[in-house]
């Protein structure tokens, strides 16, 4: 069951999110799924809420109900249900720049962050992503504009909490019934094999960008690629250096090296 209609984000919708995460999640069964941005929280967000047969009120103020709640949590406090996802961050920040940069047609609310990003940066061809990665990483590993905070910050806050469950983005590309089956046994749920199977053909990232291709949609849309590794066409040595230098301890700590 999912919900995926659009708003921006409010003062009202920001403070009802941090009290369901913080401060109601144990007692509503509402599984949070924490992660920085572009890690694939809204694809395991789906599949879970698919299979547990949960709303998932993505972008949108959130009733008190059981739900899947997605955010980008900065500090653990007392949230202790959900899942935390993990992705490597070297292709995290290849996500993130195509967001900064590039409107997509399904999701509106990015628009805002396009105008800023564009504004701040001001390259001369947006789509030269190798010409323009070093810049981006050197600048958004220092001043971010959103979240607030880095992504080597987000690891080292959250990489050794044991009360979430963690899952890496990989894995469940990799594997998704496996992956899927133990992330919500781990949780303490049961779903059938029906239905996880259900969730993972709903949300099979390949069949979307398939049919995508097939409708003639050139467009750009929220789920781009979803590629694994893809970093490695990307970085320039210039580029591998200056996340080396921010994010290699936080890629170690993760397993990545």
């Amino acid at each position: 069951m999912t919900v995926t209609k659009v708003r921006f984000n409010t003062p009202v919708r920001t403070a009802k999110r941090y009290f369901l995460a913080y401060g109601a999640a144990h007692v509503r069964n509402i599984i949070v799924v924490n992660e920085f941005p572009k890690s694939g929280g809204t694809w395991i967000s789906n599949l879970i809420s698919t299979a547990l047969e949960l709303p998932f009120y993505d972008n949108l103020t959130p009733p008190t109900r059981p739900q899947i709640l997605k955010g980008h949590f900065y500090n653990p406090w007392t949230m202790n249900r959900g899942v935390l996802v993990w992705r490597d961050g070297r292709d995290v920040m290849v996500s993130w720049y195509h967001h900064c940069f590039h409107k997509f047609k399904d999701v509106p609310i990015n628009h805002r962050t396009v105008d800023h990003m564009r504004a701040k940066y001001n390259f001369a061809d947006y789509d030269d992503i190798r010409a323009n990665l070093p810049a981006f990483l050197e600048r958004e590993m220092k001043t971010p504009f959103y979240p607030s905070f880095t992504w080597p910050q987000f690891v080292e806050r959250w990489h050794d909490n044991r009360r979430m469950v963690h899952v890496r983005y990989e894995d469940m590309r990799s594997n998704p019934n496996a992956e899927l089956a133990k992330t919500i046994r781990r949780l303490g749920h049961d779903s059938s094999e029906s239905a996880l199977q259900a969730a993972i053909d709903k949300f099979d990232i390949k069949k979307v960008l398939v049919e995508r291709e097939k409708s003639g949609d050139m467009s750009r849309n929220f789920v781009r690629a979803g590629n694994v590794g893809e970093w490695r066409d990307i970085y320039t040595d210039e580029a591998l250096q200056i996340f080396e230098h921010y994010g290699g301890q936080a890629l170690k700590a993760l397993g990545y090296g």
